[in-house]
C-alpha cells in the first residue's frame, strides 16, 4: 500500500472512532435523555428520542468506511461526511 493509502485509512478510521466514542460518551453523562445533540465545531449528530447502541454505530461506521475506502477525503471533509452519514442512518 502507498504511504498516503494508509494514512488516508488511519485517518478514516482514528475519525470515525472519535465521533462514535463521543456520541456513547454523551449518551453516557446524558442517561434517560430523550434524543440530544452531539456537536462536534459546526456539526451536529442529531440522535433519536431512543438510545443508540455500540453495536449500531460500529455497523454505520464500518458501512462508512468501506464506502469511502476508496476515496480521499482531507480530514476535516472526513468528520463532516461521517455526521452526515451518522445523521441520515440514525432518522
Amino acid at each position: 500500500k502507498p504511504a498516503a493509502e494508509s494514512d488516508y485509512l488511519y485517518e478514516l478510521d482514528k475519525t470515525t472512532q472519535e465521533i462514535v466514542n463521543a456520541v456513547i460518551d454523551w449518551q453516557k453523562d446524558h442517561t434517560g435523555e430523550l434524543g440530544g445533540q452531539v456537536v462536534f465545531g459546526d456539526k451536529i449528530v442529531e440522535l433519536p428520542a431512543s438510545p443508540v447502541t455500540l453495536p449500531q454505530l460500529q455497523r454505520i461506521r464500518r458501512q462508512f468506511i468501506s464506502m469511502n475506502r476508496q476515496h480521499n477525503l482531507a480530514k476535516p471533509r472526513i468528520y463532516g461526511s461521517f455526521i452526515e452519514y451518522l445523521n441520515t442512518s440514525l432518522d
